[in-house]
């Protein structure tokens, strides 16, 4: 890092330009945003005076130009502090109810203290109904202690076909040996847990191209989505000012070069690893993913001072969700986070046995006051073949590693 380096002065230049731009719209203030995150990133600027800075000047170009930019608040990853995850009871089933809406299968059953879920793929018998949640909005849950509940279907999908969970608010006995959903009973026979977890520190690297790779994963939605070569510019021209990036860095080309190919669809190079193998299966547009579900239950050590309970997965032809809670609550996705100076805590990778990267994005998330918790939807679908799964939610510094096997899948 260069020690003559004022970050203050850089973000508040970049605020200075971002007023003088004739530019419209949010590419006007990307640039300050972009500076500050990579300054609060590498540790060179507090994040209150950072976030107050952008503040300033996104509501001086709200009132010189009309434009109605978000002023957010101090969206911290680390607002609350952690509180113990227990996992809870999860029971694999494979049991399939069949009535005049269709059909409902259950992959496994959560039981916690506070909530029960059943993961389901629920099917109709129109194969062209685009919302098959909608004839299965509610069910009734009981167990055997006499116990019933309403339960909610939440989840996504297409073709007739919807990859989700019923939900309560008020749990079921963790301890029964039964459950009936609308009155078909389903036994639950409990399993030795096969996932495994750990966490591990990231490979050593300089902390400007590490953050650069970061960033661009921040930006990336899913198929089809790319970081503005605006954001990228500006991430790098603040490294390379504060001396964490060479101007002619490999790694600037490298990422520039994954963002043009994200956009394009393709790559007349190979592409750096996990990115090469990720761009080969969103290109592949497969639709061949395993129906199906994985128990998981398992409480992740913290990564980079985050807990990750991972409840299980489930799995749809277009692609698949791992349900998680996280403590503190690490997802900053939503239209304040658009103008926050910190990016989300955790990128959400995955890899198979057979060579093949995904990406997740957190999708449905309740929020609570040292929690959050909900799907994180990754896609490609997940390969037929793969025997494999390691999820690997990735911090700044650490990562874990939860090791899923999978069912050989009918």
């Amino acid at each position: 890092m260069s020690l003559s380096f004022d970050a203050e002065l850089h973000l508040r230049l970049a605020g200075e330009a971002a007023l003088l731009s004739p530019s419209n719209g949010p590419t006007r203030v990307e640039p300050l945003i972009e500076s500050a995150r990579a300054l609060v990133a590498l540790d060179l600027l507090k994040f209150e005076l950072a976030q107050g800075i952008v503040g300033e000047y996104g509501l001086a170009l709200r009132m010189r130009a009309g434009e109605h930019f978000i002023v957010p608040g101090p969206l911290s990853p680390q607002a609350s502090p952690a509180v113990p995850l227990p996992p809870p009871r999860v029971v694999a089933c494979d049991t399939r109810i069949e009535d005049d809406k269709g059909a409902i299968q259950v992959h496994y059953v959560a039981l916690g203290d506070d909530a029960t879920a059943l993961a389901v793929t629920v099917t109709t018998p129109d194969p062209g109904a685009r919302r098959p949640a909608m004839s299965r909005g509610q069910a009734l849950l009981a167990d055997d202690c006499g116990n019933s509940v309403p339960a909610l279907l939440s989840g996504g999908g297409g073709a007739g076909s919807l990859q989700g969970r019923f939900t309560t608010r008020q749990p079921l006995d963790p301890g029964t040996h039964w459950i009936e959903l609308d009155g078909h009973r389903i036994e639950l026979h409990d399993r030795p847990r096969t996932a495994l977890a750990h966490c591990e520190p990231l490979p050593a690297a300089e902390p400007g191209p590490r953050y650069l790779w970061r960033r661009l994963a921040a930006a990336i939605r899913g198929p089809g989505t790319w970081p503005s070569p605006t954001q990228l510019d500006a991430a790098v021209a603040i490294l390379v000012a504060a001396g964490a990036l060479e101007p002619d860095a490999e790694v600037v080309d490298q990422v520039h070069r994954v963002a043009d190919s994200l956009r394009l669809g393709a790559s007349p190079i190979p592409l750096p690893e996990p990115w090469g193998s990720l761009l080969v299966g969103w290109n592949s547009h497969r639709r061949d993913g395993p129906t199906g579900g994985v128990a998981v239950a398992l409480t992740t050590p913290p990564v980079d001072g985050i807990a990750i309970l991972v409840e299980g997965l489930v799995s749809g032809p277009e692609g698949w969700r791992a349900y998680v809670v996280t403590s503190p609550d690490s997802n900053l996705d939503g239209p304040a986070s658009q103008q926050s100076v910190t990016l989300a805590p955790l990128i959400w990778w995955a890899a198979d046995n057979l060579g093949h990267s995904y990406l997740g994005r957190a999708g449905g998330w309740s929020f609570g006051v040292a929690m959050g918790g909900g799907p994180i939807e990754f896609s490609p679908a997940l390969h037929p073949r793969a025997t494999e799964l390691r999820l690997l939610p990735t911090g700044a510094s650490e990562r874990a590693v939860v090791i899923v096997p999978l069912p050989a899948w009918a």
